[in-house]
């Protein structure tokens, strides 16, 4: 018989299924009569098969079961295709922190922090928040015909830049800040923003922690006790800040009023707008208005502070304001202990006092090593007499000529501390006995109730005129 014609004959007793896409592809064998049995080989299968159209995949292993085993009429996965593979999905490498937690900070020494917890991610102008990493594009495949399946990418990720982010002009796949402020991540939308004002739809408290934040706040409730709020930016309070801590570089505007217990510290860069202030320790580079009253506080300003309401009043404690104070009623009728000072900026006072302190420990430095050199000089023999005062002579100038580049730096602090001009204090009420009245470094005790008055600084002495004047 010739080769065609066995060939022929046994591809009748084949039949051939192909799956719907071709992926995968079926052989049934018909049983073979004796004769044309004896002329099976795999060889003769895979030629068959080729000639049915199945190109790729074929299964050696199978075609061996069929053949020794003798296995007809029987179904059997003959060629199988390989499925093209996806390539990866473009992905997000994030900058900041996307979870939010209340899980309170572990300090190393063991203390748990409940006040320090993390709901809000915040960021400087140009800091990076996320790189796209792009798709990769996958492995082509085959099906069991021989035709190509082409490879395929990974999925995309569409990802905009939101409000106050751009992509950065040498690496288009990095997402900045284009500003101060806090993150702000909708992962189902991937989309990322950075917002200018953090608005606190209730308290500051345990809910939310301590607030560290680069953007403005806005707190719809109150600043609960202990609990603090720190940022560059402005801060907003519609309630009462109490027994809290404060630390802004722009203006704090509270609505109800701050009251405290003369521990926690108040720094505002800007302006402080408040009811009252109860009982607080505040340093302000701007000027304070208080509607209602400041008590028993130490307060310091570097432009003016003004009671607004008519019947406001600065009763007891330390007020201390650069240019000027206005108030309807100082002090009170019980002779409550209250000091007025103006003509100072207190910044630059503190700085003297440092100054002034570092300069008297340098000078006792100075006495001591004057008394060093002076026993020396009188109990050391002649020959061992220079020797022993080189270092000491050397560590004296030395002093020396620190103590007099203190001098001046405190010199020059002392009349910036004094450099207001025209500084007042103005009464439009009363103002009360026990009260001290300070205009630069002059001082004025008050004997007696005075109404609508101000004091003013007249050649060095503390002058009190009618308001009117």
């Amino acid at each position: 018989m010739l080769l065609g014609e066995t060939q022929k004959k046994i591809s009748e007793l084949f039949t051939i299924d192909f799956s719907e896409d071709n992926m995968q592809a079926f052989l049934t064998i018909s049983e073979p009569d004796a004769e044309t049995r004896k002329l099976f080989t795999p060889l003769k299968f895979i030629n068959i098969l080729n000639n049915f159209g199945v190109k790729y995949g074929v299964k050696s292993d199978t075609i061996d079961e069929i053949y020794n085993e003798r296995k007809w009429n029987e179904k059997f996965l003959i060629a199988e295709g390989k499925p093209s593979k996806e390539g990866e999905p473009a992905s997000l490498e994030l900058y900041f922190e996307s979870e939010k937690s209340l899980k309170p900070k572990i300090r190393e020494n063991g203390h748990v922090d409940y006040k320090e917890v993390c709901i809000v991610t915040s960021i400087e102008k140009g800091a990076s928040l996320l790189k796209k990493i792009a798709a990769t594009k996958g492995y082509p495949g085959k099906d069991v015909r021989g035709n190509e399946l082409p490879a395929q990418m990974g999925k995309e990720i569409t990802l905009a830049a939101g409000k106050g982010t751009y992509w950065d002009e040498n690496d288009a796949t990095l997402l900045k800040a284009d500003g101060d402020g806090i993150v702000i991540y909708n992962v189902q939308k991937n989309t990322v923003e950075v917002q200018q004002i953090y608005v606190i739809p209730g308290s500051v408290d345990y809910s939310t922690g301590n607030i560290n934040v680069k953007s403005s706040v806005d707190i719809k409730g109150d600043v609960k006790p202990g609990f603090s709020v720190t940022t560059p930016y402005g801060v907003m309070v519609k309630g009462v800040v109490e027994n809290a801590s404060i630390a802004c570089k722009a203006c704090l505007k509270v609505g109800a009023g701050i009251s405290g217990d003369n521990v926690q510290l108040i720094t505002v860069g800007g302006d402080i707008h408040s009811g009252y202030i109860n009982t607080q320790q505040i340093k302000c580079c701007g000027s304070i208005y208080v509607s209602q009253e400041i008590r028993s506080s130490n307060v310091e300003c570097e432009n003016e502070i003004v009671i607004t309401k008519p019947s406001g009043a600065i009763i007891g404690g330390h007020t201390t304001a650069a240019n000027a104070i206005s108030s309807g009623f100082i002090g009170n009728s019980y002779g409550i202990l209250t000091e007025i000072t103006v003509g100072v900026s207190p910044r630059v006072r503190r700085e003297l006092l440092l100054k002034e302190n570092e300069k008297n420990i340098m000078e006792k430095k100075i006495n001591d090593l004057i008394k060093k050199i002076t026993y020396i000089a009188q109990h050391s023999p002649p020959s061992l007499l220079e020797s022993r005062l080189v270092t000491h002579k050397a560590d004296w100038e030395e002093q020396c000529k620190k103590f007099e580049i203190l001098k001046s730096e405190v010199a020059d602090l002392e009349k910036a501390c004094y450099i207001t001009a025209n500084a007042v204090v103005r009464v439009t009420k009363t103002i009360y006995p026990g009260t001290t009245v300070r205009i630069k470094q002059a001082v004025y005790e008050v004997k007696e109730e005075l109404s609508h008055v101000k004091f003013v600084l007249e050649e060095e002495q503390i002058v009190c005129k009618n308001l009117e004047e």
